[in-house]
Parts: C-alpha cells; sequence; structure tokens
C-alpha cells in the first residue's frame, strides 16, 4: 500500500488525541487501511510518548500525572 506520508508532528499529535477532528479521521481511516509506513510511524509516535510520560512519572517522583501533564506536553510539542 503506498502511504500518504503525514507529517511527523501529525503522527506525534495523533498519539496524544490532539489533532483536529479532521485530520485526526483521515489519519484514523488510513491507519485502517493497514498501511505499514504510517502505522509504524503512529507507534513509534504512541511509543516515544509514552516513555516521555513514564520518565517524567520516574524523575517527578509522583504516583499519578499532574493534570497539567498532558497540556505541557502538548505545549512542547507546539
Amino acid at each position: 500500500m503506498t502511504s500518504i506520508h503525514f507529517a511527523a508532528d501529525e503522527y506525534a499529535f495523533y498519539a496524544l488525541g490532539n489533532l483536529d477532528p479532521g485530520e485526526g479521521d483521515e489519519l484514523s481511516e488510513h491507519l485502517r487501511d493497514g498501511c505499514e509506513v504510517c502505522v509504524s510511524e503512529a507507534r513509534e509516535a504512541r511509543d516515544v510518548w509514552f516513555v516521555i510520560a513514564t520518565l517524567t512519572d520516574l524523575v517527578a517522583g509522583f504516583r499519578a500525572p499532574a493534570l497539567t501533564l498532558r497540556e505541557k506536553i502538548i505545549g512542547i510539542g507546539r
């Protein structure tokens, strides 16, 4: 399958659930179609954010992420 080649930041925002509805729907549909390149990129973006969240938890020493953590991470990506 040929990839549409979404931008790297689109995968990152998709992993965070922060794409505009139209863009998010388009990428979701494309991933459901099974594009190996995009599925791999989306998984990698998800894994990166998982590591960031895990390291933040370990370094900060708190058990549950602060309510503002998502907003802070999204702000870094902008």
